[in-house]
C-alpha cells in the first residue's frame, strides 16, 4: 500500500509538472509565412498562386512587386486573401505587398513619413499578438549610415506607437534588406534572423526576423526561386502549439501507463 501511495503521489507531481509545461506554452498561435523578392509579380502571378496552393501560407510577403497606381488590387488577387501594398512612387521597381488569408482578422497600419528609399507594409494580427512588418530597402540605401539610422527610427516609431495599445504584441520583420546591417535590427529590437542560407546567388539579402525570446518556435527554410525570380523564397512554418501541448499530454499518459503496468 505504501508503494502504491508513493506511485500515486508521483503521478500527481507529474500531472502538476506537465500541466504547468502545457499551460506555459505560448497561447497565441503564429501564422505561417511565405516571403520572397519577385522582381515584378505581375508576370509571375500564376506561379505565385500555384505556390500558395501548395504551401498554403497564412501570410505572403513580396518585395520588389514593381506595382504602380495603374495596377489595381483586382489584378493581383489571390483567392481567399486580402492584399495590402506600398508601391514605389518615384520610378519603376521596388514596392512591397502583403496578402493575408481571410481567415485571419487583421488591421493594416496607416503609415506616414516613410523614408523615400524604402517600401513598407505594417499589419496588426491580434490573434497572434503580432506586429508584422514587410520591408524592402533599396540597395544604395542599405550601405548609407545616415539613411540606415533614419530607417531604424522609422521602425521604432511604428513599433512603439502600436505597443502603446498592444504592449504584449511581438514583432516580426521580413523582406529584402539588401546590404543593410542586420545586426542593427537584431540589437535594436531584440530580434533574431532565422534565414541561414544565401537567398540570391551567394549573398543573403532576404531576411526573417523573429523575437529572440521565442525564436525556437519558428522553423524557417530557404527554398527554390518562384518562377524566374533571381531570389530564393523563404518559408516560415511555426511550431504547432496545439501539437506541442498534445505531445506533453501524451508523454504524461505514457508514463502513467508504464507505472500502472509496474503496479
Amino acid at each position: 500500500m505504501a508503494n502504491c501511495s508513493s506511485m500515486t503521489s508521483s503521478l500527481m507531481k507529474l500531472n502538476r509538472v506537465f500541466g504547468r509545461a502545457a499551460s506555459h506554452r505560448h497561447r497565441c498561435v503564429f501564422p505561417s509565412f511565405l516571403s520572397f523578392n519577385a522582381r515584378s509579380c505581375m508576370n509571375k502571378l500564376d506561379d505565385i498562386r500555384l505556390t500558395v496552393t501548395n504551401l498554403q501560407p497564412h501570410i505572403i510577403s513580396i518585395s520588389e512587386t514593381w506595382l504602380h497606381n495603374n495596377i489595381n488590387d483586382d489584378l493581383i488577387k489571390i483567392p481567399n486573401y486580402s492584399v495590402f501594398r506600398n508601391d514605389r512612387a518615384d520610378k519603376k521597381g521596388g514596392g512591397v505587398a502583403v496578402w493575408i488569408h481571410n481567415s485571419i482578422r487583421c488591421k493594416s497600419v496607416a503609415l506616414s513619413n516613410i523614408p523615400c528609399d524604402i517600401n513598407c507594409v505594417v499589419v496588426l494580427i491580434p490573434v497572434s499578438k503580432l506586429i508584422f512588418i514587410s520591408l524592402y530597402v533599396q540597395p544604395q540605401t542599405a550601405v548609407n549610415d545616415t539613411k540606415c539610422n533614419l530607417i531604424l527610427s522609422f521602425l521604432s516609431s511604428i513599433i512603439d506607437s502600436n505597443r502603446l495599445t498592444n504592449p504584449d504584441f511581438n514583432v516580426i520583420i521580413c523582406g529584402d534588406l539588401n546590404r543593410f546591417d542586420v545586426n542593427l535590427i537584431c540589437s535594436h529590437f531584440d530580434l533574431v534572423n532565422k534565414v541561414d542560407k544565401p537567398t540570391r546567388i551567394n549573398s543573403m539579402l532576404d531576411y526573417f526576423f523573429v523575437p529572440s525570446a521565442i525564436s525556437h518556435l519558428f522553423n524557417v527554410s530557404v527554398n527554390c526561386p518562384i518562377a524566374n525570380s533571381d531570389h530564393r523564397s523563404v518559408f516560415c512554418d511555426p511550431i504547432d502549439v496545439v501539437k506541442c501541448k498534445l505531445s506533453v499530454k501524451n508523454c504524461y499518459m505514457t508514463l502513467e501507463i508504464l507505472i500502472l503496468l509496474i503496479l
